[in-house]
């Protein structure tokens, strides 16, 4: 069975009838698989990566616009009939993928009533709240709970990671700060005995304190992905 929880939700026809045109990859630390303005060639489904989506300004700064996991995909572009975004997205933490070129996407999902077309509307339409509700967050909450808010968000999508790379770019990015403002709140969570920051690698030693430092946003962002976790079980027809 699949990892990403998109595929693995499917009933089992479907997966297995999609099966042959999901090619396993490897995604590495930093690898983009979405550029700006740049032809997107395949979707992929996410197992055990962290990808990240950027809005990328004239100023050659960043604004998040997304998160995912395995409950998440990058290249969604292309179900919306789109093969150029003004999107980037990135693997910032590298794993292991599911990946489906562009053809067999519009041939074998998009040309048929597959469940998956559900499945990826879903998943488009939580992104874009999610969007929305981090430019909410951005103004409401101080920079160390949703610093908090994202290395938990992080944390809960790498289980398997002990620790897992943050440049003070990214960080400041995600705050939407300066990189030595961004460190600043690294470092105050290091103080406070949350995490270990060494040679932009965060290690999280007290998970508690973490969620506990967190913004009121991080219940919005899990909802979707507890959701995934633990699907209701169907009701038994009576008999």
């Amino acid at each position: 069975m699949a990892a990403n929880l998109l595929i693995s939700g499917l009933p089992a026809a479907e997966q297995n009838r999609l099966e042959p045109f999901f090619e396993k990859v490897h995604l590495n630390d930093g690898e983009e698989l979405v550029r700006a303005g740049e032809p997107i060639g395949s979707i992929w489904f996410i197992e055990n990566a962290v990808i990240f989506t950027f809005q990328p300004l004239l100023n050659g700064r960043h604004i998040p616009a997304g998160l995912a996991g395995n409950d998440g995909v990058a290249g969604f572009e292309l179900w919306l009939g789109r093969n150029l975004s003004p999107l980037a997205t990135v693997a910032e933490v590298g794993g292991d993928a599911l990946r489906m070129n562009a053809d067999d996407l519009t041939h074998e999902v998009l040309g048929r009533r597959s469940p998956l077309n559900q499945v990826l509307g879903d998943y488009v339409f939580n992104f874009v709240t999610m969007g929305a509700q981090m430019a909410v967050c951005l103004q409401s909450h101080p920079p160390e709970e949703r610093l908090c808010r994202w290395l938990q968000m992080i944390q809960l999508r790498a289980p398997g990671h002990d620790r897992f790379p943050l440049s003070e770019s990214l960080a400041a990015t995600l705050l939407n700060t300066k990189p030595n403002t961004a460190l600043l709140s690294l470092r105050i969570l290091e103080q406070a005995g949350l995490i270990e920051y060494r040679d932009h690698y965060v290690r999280v030693l007290d998970k508690q304190a973490l969620k506990d430092g967190c913004c009121e946003c991080l219940a919005l962002f899990e909802e979707r992905l507890s959701r995934l976790q633990n699907p209701t079980s169907p009701t038994s027809p009576p008999a």
